[in-house]
Order: C-alpha cells, then structure tokens, then sequence
C-alpha cells in the first residue's frame, strides 16, 4: 500500500511553492527530480564506497530539497540516513527513490 498524499508532502509547503513558482512549477519540479535523482546516485556510490560523510553530504542535499518543495516523507528518509553514524545498507537507496517517485506523482499535475 503506498503512503498517502497527506503523509508524502506538506500540503502549505508544496502550495507555497506552487504559488511563488506560478506556471514554471511543472519545470521546477523536472530539475527537482534530477538533481534528487543525481543526489541519490551520489548516496549509493557513497553507500558501495564505506564513505559515511560522502553519504551525509548527498543525504543532506536530498534533505534540503525535499523540505524546500514540501515533500516530508523524502526529507524525513534522507534525515535518517544523514544522521546515521554508520554506513546505510544499499536498500535504503531504493527506498529514498521510490518515495521521489510518489512525491513527484503526488506533485505533479492532473492533466
């Protein structure tokens, strides 16, 4: 069963940013799941390489994004592997992908 809007994003947040980004919010939203994308691909070389700060680094960035946009779910697993004091397992990454999967489904548009 996959987590509910209400739970993947801050409602007030993303409406924020809908309203401050007006009609590019479709284009900001694309960069956002690249560089997110980018960033998470940073965390498994980090994960695969024992490199525990190369990890908080890509995981911080993730954070921040994700706060920055109203998605909490994304921000809150990526705070967790921040700050871990030891080296994730791989699946964690998997699991930061798929909920920016839902976050940018949930974020995106009817059409």
């Amino acid at each position: 069963m996959e987590p509910s809007v209400s739970i993947l994003l801050d409602e007030a947040q993303v409406s924020l940013m809908r309203d401050l980004f007006g009609e590019s919010f479709a284009d900001m939203l694309v960069t956002w799941q690249e560089t997110s994308e980018a960033d998470l691909d940073r965390l498994r070389a980090a994960i695969a390489a024992g490199r525990l700060d190369e990890a908080a680094e890509a995981a911080h960035s993730v954070k921040g994004a994700a706060l920055n946009l109203g998605a909490t779910s994304l921000a809150e697993g990526a705070r967790a592997v921040e700050a871990s004091s030891s080296v994730p397992e791989p699946a964690v990454v998997d699991e930061l992908h798929r909920l920016l999967t839902l976050s940018v489904a949930a974020l995106t548009p009817a059409s």
